[in-house]
């Protein structure tokens, strides 16, 4: 990227943010709540912002917009953690943006919200990062269900009563916006077996839908409950290790995926006490599984390691965990990943 086209995307954004800004002080906050049936609930709140055409004028690929005006538009998750392609959301408070990328590609960065630091209604590559989420926009054909003013929604689904968003143009911007394809889930790309499509039919999933004008964006979660422990590193007894991760029900289709040598994030480690010792656990299976460390962009380098394969005749009911302090055992469908803490 040139210096004079990050300037425009930086100039355009402050101007949005400027336009949205004028409203905060009279707007009045919204809030939407969902629940996932059996599993947890999730709630959504914004500063109400009205839509004005001028706001679409200045939309350009690379534009985020803290998705309302005045303070920070957040979600807080109870009971469950939210899971998306390389994104896990476990319970408590994210800030969320709406990012354009261009046609009808736009992506939900989800980060953490600290009131201690100026501009925290922004994300930018300095925060800390939960993960960016495929959103799918189209517009609004039907003139009385336009917003007329900015409005979310959370509901409860299952895989197979998920929103299909219609087939419709790209959503473009300014001039200079390009098409770009829309990222597609994993579990939509893959081959799978009638036993795992069998499995993400009855998942449960959170739908975020967003309205604003004729533009609708939706961002889709798979919902599970939350599996933890905490151990010691054997090496260092004093280094203490936290393992989150999503109970997904549906261990068939993340077995197969993996074993086809798609990554699948399947769970969040700390070592140690600050952010730096985060990162998610990607897995990729096979003969010799990998397992990646992935760091938030700003915590430094992410790393990997090489595992060993064992089938086994279990079929567990939830993906699941295993640490004793030197070594990571994932538990999935008539197989286990092994890996080495390095």
């Amino acid at each position: 990227m040139s210096i004079r086209t990050a300037h425009l995307r930086l100039v355009a954004g402050l101007a949005l943010g400027a336009v949205l800004g004028l409203a905060a002080s009279s707007a009045l906050a919204g809030s939407a709540e969902g629940k996932v049936a059996g599993v947890g609930g999730a709630e959504v709140k914004w500063n109400d912002v009205r839509f004005r055409k001028q706001l679409f004028d200045q939309i350009q690929p690379g534009l985020t917009w803290r998705l309302g005006s005045g303070g920070a538009t957040k979600i807080e998750v109870t009971g469950m953690v939210l899971a998306s392609d390389g994104v896990l959301l476990f319970p408590g408070e994210a800030a969320l943006n709406l990012r354009f990328l261009g046609g009808d590609a736009w992506s939900l960065v989800a980060y953490e919200f600290d009131a201690k630091v100026q501009q925290n209604y922004q994300w930018d590559e300095t925060r800390h990062t939960f993960g960016v989420v495929p959103c799918t926009a189209w517009r609004e054909k039907d003139p009385k269900k336009s917003a007329e003013k900015l409005a979310l929604a959370l509901r409860g689904s299952t895989g197979k009563s998920r929103t299909t968003p219609p087939a419709s143009e790209a959503v473009t911007g300014g001039a200079d916006a390009k098409p770009a394809p829309t990222p597609a889930p994993a579990d939509a790309t893959a081959e799978l077996s009638k036993e795992a499509r069998a499995e993400l039919d009855k998942a449960p999933w959170l739908e975020l839908e967003m309205r604003f004008g004729d533009l609708v964006g939706l961002v889709l979660f798979e919902a599970a409950e939350v599996g933890e422990l905490k151990a010691k590193k054997t090496d260092d007894a004093k280094t203490p290790l936290s393992l989150r991760w999503p109970q997904f029900t549906t261990v068939r289709a993340k077995t197969e995926l993996a074993e086809k040598g798609k990554p699948v994030t399947l769970g969040w480690m700390q070592v140690g006490t600050d952010a730096a010792g985060e990162s998610l656990l990607v897995v990729t299976g096979g003969e010799t599984p990998k397992l990646e460390f992935r760091k938030p962009a700003k915590e430094g380098a992410s790393k990997s390691v090489e595992g060993k394969r064992t089938a086994t005749k279990t079929a567990p009911k939830t993906t699941g965990w295993e640490c004793d302090g030197k070594t990571l055992t994932l538990h999935l469908f008539q197989v286990d990943y092994s890996f080495t803490l390095p």
